[in-house]
């Protein structure tokens, strides 16, 4: 049971919650978004733009509240894993994942409607279409693009699927991190967004994969897929339509970590903060 309930609503369909639990120490942010809400859109972005001397790569790494910001979404979290250009360079010291590095998702990235990135083997994604519902399955790039598909982030693995939770305890992944996810819950119209903070025992310890997926079916998804986690989990948010996004959860790394796409939302109505 949480120790902690904070909310931050927009109106009562878009309420931001911040839980806080002890024994062990866990602090999660969570939401739900209506695709059906006219007021509502979702959409993914990629970072920057590739460096023109960079080949085979589709962006550059930015953190997620400039992507963010630059899109003028309300809400953010971190997207897709991703594979960045000289991370460690030729004298061996690790570069890290910072701006304006070279970079592509591990996954299939569309925005509008556009393929941005096509994955080179079978990943499984998150899709949202041009009637305003979701589903998260297995892009396989030898299939079809279905022309009724509008937003595409890829991720892995799934946690859920027809409400049935996939990750078991004997799972390899059994190791204690900060976690972002996306679900879907059973009308496909519904997207809820989850971060957890990890690595931080006097705050958070973060959560298995297996704890995420029990998460995530405890919140009421129906399916459910695991985005890029550790440094990479944020989650932003505008308390205002004029103010500017803020990281509320604490990243692991101490600081905003760059990243190659995020999955975020703009809502129409005007916002406040509830405590």
């Amino acid at each position: 049971m949480p120790g902690f309930v904070q909310a931050f609503e927009v109106d009562p369909k878009v309420t931001c919650h911040h839980v806080i639990r002890t024994n062990p120490n866990i602090s999660l942010y969570w939401v739900w978004l209506n695709l059906a809400d006219t007021n509502v859109t979702v959409q993914v972005a990629k970072a920057g733009n590739p460096p023109a001397a960079a080949t085979n790569w589709v962006t550059s790494l930015l953190p997620t509240t400039a992507i963010a910001e630059r899109e003028h979404f309300d809400f953010a979290v971190n997207g897709d894993f991703f594979d960045a250009e000289k991370t460690v360079d030729i004298e061996g010291k690790n570069t890290g994942y910072i701006t304006g590095k070279a970079a592509a998702p591990i996954g299939p990235a569309m925005s509008d409607g556009k393929l941005w990135h096509h994955a080179s083997h079978a990943r499984p994604c998150l899709e949202i279409t041009r009637s305003h519902t979701a589903k998260i399955y297995d892009f396989r790039p030898k299939n079809p693009l279905d022309d009724a598909s509008v937003e595409m982030i890829g991720g892995g693995p799934i946690l859920i699927r027809h409400g049935q939770n996939l990750i078991g305890t004997n799972d390899a992944s059994q190791v204690r991190a900060p976690r972002t996810a996306v679900g879907i819950d059973g009308t496909g119209t519904r997207l809820l967004f989850l971060e957890v903070d990890g690595r931080q025992p006097n705050l958070s310890i973060g959560m298995t994969m297996a704890e995420l997926a029990a998460e995530m079916g405890r919140l009421g998804c129906q399916e459910a897929l695991n985005l890029d986690g550790g440094g990479s989990s944020t989650f932003v948010w505008r308390d205002g339509s004029e103010k500017p996004l803020r990281i509320l959860n604490s990243p692991s790394d101490s600081k905003e970590r760059a990243v190659a796409n995020v999955i975020g939302a703009t809502f129409s109505r005007p916002r406040e903060v509830v405590e």
